[in-house]
């Protein structure tokens, strides 16, 4: 039944000008010692600045970080309640030893999983992109078709390998505040992050050589690996903390892999950004060893509003062995297909590569990019997408809280648009899936992260799509099928 707090006369929030992060201490202590349990509901704006002799600012304030934060939600006329406090921990299958080498066989699964999806599904909770509603893409139109025709002579002959200048200027300005100092030069534009991946593993490694990554992962890697002869060598994964370094520093004293494939920062589908002092031991402990480390940071920008954009991997290399890999996909558009490769020390192979495989980029789609990033206008988009992320999340999370099982765990990312989901024993995510595209919804079942059918127990869901009737009932809809396939 859910249960009323009142104020205790002997909290205080002493300090003056931090009043609405002392309110925000002092909500979660109430909460961690039980004086606040799940389904309390708190006091409204209105009542807490009586009682806690605050502005109401400062408590919608406080009120608002703590629900960012997932520890409170809102409801809809209702006011504020404390959230069920469902965490993703470690999983066992984290301890298991992964780390044997061997073929990849990942095509024939997604194939089987996916081709049905997009047709059948009204609400694509399966996909990885935000939904074209979040995207600035009548501005781009727009842009488009000015830059176009204003350069009319040279947009549509064929670019040089490396890519429009001015983009990979553009690009390179973008990245220092992501604290890395690239050089426009080092930058070779791609056919979004896919290719980047394909061309720093071509450049790195031979058939038959052997590729690190984590599991669970992004399942476009493996395939990947799978087209270019590579064998695949599994790392555990923590959903709070990423790779195991202790395993990474074993396989690079072995040399068991010849590279390493890690994506850092809100992490597909885990949701976790590795801590500094961990992507710094990563980056060194290969850098040691003279492996080359290619990063995947697509969802890197898509930190929610008033987190700090986390560091790529990229910015603690001192040598040039990180090889970085991103695309304007998940930001601007993905039927742009412009992602990029920063490499210093492969810059050369892997320009010859991008000639050999695809020659040049789309010249009007790099005018239009170049132009968007040099007026400002996509870090004005970026930080309205990074604050609509954050809201879509957080909303789903409080959907999730109302009308899913409570033995139903999800990780709390503090960026990207994903959430990685636990489901209670027997439930296999394969079920699920089949059973949601009757409903007309679509996830992206454990399984595809894995090629060993490790993560059957899990799914992922896309939260940034349209908030409306359709998608609460999904979300609903969703609820009862794993009740019911308990």
């Amino acid at each position: 039944m859910t249960g009323h707090w009142v104020w205790n006369s002997n909290e205080r929030l002493a300090r003056v000008g931090y009043r609405y992060q002392d309110l925000i201490d002092c909500l979660r202590r109430q909460i961690d010692n039980g004086a606040l349990q799940t389904g309390d509901v708190l006091p409204s704006v209105r009542a807490m600045s009586r009682r806690a002799e605050v502005s109401r600012g400062t408590v919608l304030r406080a009120y608002r970080a703590l629900e960012a934060q997932g520890v409170i939600e809102s409801r809809n006329r209702s006011g504020f309640y404390v959230a069920a406090r469902r965490t993703l921990s470690t999983p066992a299958y984290f301890y298991r030893n992964l780390s044997s080498a061997r073929d990849v066989d990942a095509a024939s699964l997604i194939r089987t999983v996916l081709s049905c999806t997009a047709e059948q599904a009204t609400v694509q909770f399966g996909s990885a992109a935000p939904a074209a509603e979040l995207l600035p893409l009548s501005k781009l139109q727009r842009l488009s078709n000015r830059t176009v025709r204003q350069a009319i002579q040279t947009a549509h002959l064929v670019t040089e390998p490396q890519g429009h200048r001015p983009l990979r200027q553009g690009i390179a300005h973008h990245m220092t505040a992501a604290a890395c100092a690239v050089n426009p030069d080092d930058i070779v534009i791609t056919h979004g992050c896919t290719e980047a991946l394909m061309l720093a593993l071509r450049a790195v490694t031979r058939p038959g050589d052997t590729v690190a990554i984590e599991s669970p992962v992004y399942y476009g890697i493996p395939l990947i690996l799978e087209s270019l002869d590579l064998k695949v060598l599994e790392l555990p994964t923590s959903p709070e903390t990423g790779v195991d370094l202790n395993t990474v520093a074993e396989i690079a004293r072995k040399r068991s892999a010849q590279a390493f494939v890690i994506s850092a920062n809100h992490h597909n589908p885990l949701g976790f950004v590795m801590a500094d002092r961990a992507k710094k031991a990563l980056v060194d402990m290969l850098a040691a060893r003279q492996i080359p480390l290619i990063e995947d940071d697509i969802y890197g920008d898509l930190t929610h509003a008033r987190s700090t954009r986390p560091k790529p991997l990229k910015a603690f290399d001192t040598d040039g062995s990180v090889l970085y890999c991103s695309s304007f996909s998940k930001t601007l558009s993905p039927a742009y297909r412009l992602g990029w490769i920063v490499s210093s020390r492969y810059r050369e192979t892997i320009v010859k590569l991008k000639m050999a495989s695809s020659l040049a980029n789309n010249g009007p789609a790099q005018l239009t990019l170049s132009e968007f990033l040099a007026t400002g206008q996509f870090l004005t988009h970026l930080r309205l997408l990074q604050h609509r992320a954050g809201v879509a999340v957080q909303r789903t999370l409080n959907a999730i809280n109302r009308e899913w099982p409570d033995d139903v765990c999800v990780n709390r990312p503090s960026g990207g648009i994903l959430l990685w989901i636990a489901l209670p024993d027997p439930v296999d995510s394969r079920d699920l899936h089949r059973r949601a595209l009757e409903l007309g919804i679509s996830i992206a079942p454990g399984t595809l992260f894995s090629d060993r059918s490790r993560f059957a127990g899990h799914f992922r869901l896309n939260c940034a799509q349209p908030w409306n009737a359709a998608t609460h009932r999904a979300i609903r809809g969703l609820g009862k099928v794993i009740d019911a396939l308990r």
